[in-house]
């Protein structure tokens, strides 16, 4: 749009358009809002994956202090009574099985008056298998108390001098009459409820000094090892 404007009798023509803002300007701008766009984008992605890690991670964590606990206290528990010797309070198997024997006293509110399976008596057996039937699940009673367990493995530490401290960590089949068994350790790989998308492959080193490898599946697997006392010997 043209306009003539006369100004001391001496007419100027000027352009209106010219007010407005260029196409090479509108397309820098343009490329501008698009990069930050695509920054944002990137962030908000991240962060998400970020927090699904972290709450992934930490619900791995969660069951592996879960399984901790329960393990340690009932092997700790093993074996006392107020009335009588129990036998055999404490049989660990070969093939990642234990049972735990243990008289309860009925205190109120005890974390401990009950078995697996939510039944009280007065002398409870708990009797874990670890990862039946390839499952990887922990099973007390037959009853699925954690999902998502790899290769449970145990080992016993036993006094070979009689000195009261523990000399090897030897598997149950390797025991002998004359071993005395002062602790229980034991070593479990839990893996990630999810996919994470992990790219590459990694092997953890177990107590019994061999390797477990794991191909690139996209989950997340922490190892831990487990060291119990026995107290009621």
């Amino acid at each position: 749009m043209w306009e003539i404007l006369r100004r001391n009798s001496s007419p100027q023509i000027i352009c209106l358009n010219s007010l407005g803002f260029s196409l090479i300007e509108i397309m820098l701008a343009m490329m501008l809002a698009l990069l930050i766009a695509m920054v944002c984008s990137k962030l908000i992605i991240t962060a998400k994956t970020q927090a699904r890690w972290i709450r992934v991670v930490n619900e791995l964590y969660e069951d592996a202090a879960f399984l901790t606990s329960l393990l340690r206290q009932e092997i700790e528990l093993s074996g006392y009574s107020t009335t009588e010797i129990i036998k055999n309070p404490l049989v660990v198997f070969p093939s990642d099985e234990m049972k735990v024997s243990f008289e309860v006293t009925y205190e109120e509110n005890s974390a401990s008056d009950h078995d697996c399976l939510g039944k009280k008596t007065k002398l409870i057996t708990n009797h874990y298998e670890m990862n039946k039937k390839n499952l990887n699940e922990v099973r007390c009673n037959g009853h699925v108390i954690l999902d998502g367990v790899e290769n449970m493995l145990m080992q016993l530490g036993v006094d070979t001098n009689e000195d009261g401290y523990v000399d090897a960590y030897i598997s149950a089949n390797k025991i002998n009459d004359e071993d005395v068994v002062l602790a229980v350790q034991f070593d479990f790989i839990i893996k990630s409820s999810e996919k994470l998308g992990l790219l590459s492959s990694y092997q953890f080193k177990r107590i019994n000094q061999s390797l477990s490898a794991y191909a690139v599946d996209g989950f997340h697997r922490e190892q831990f090892v487990v060291t119990v006392p026995l107290v009621n010997k």
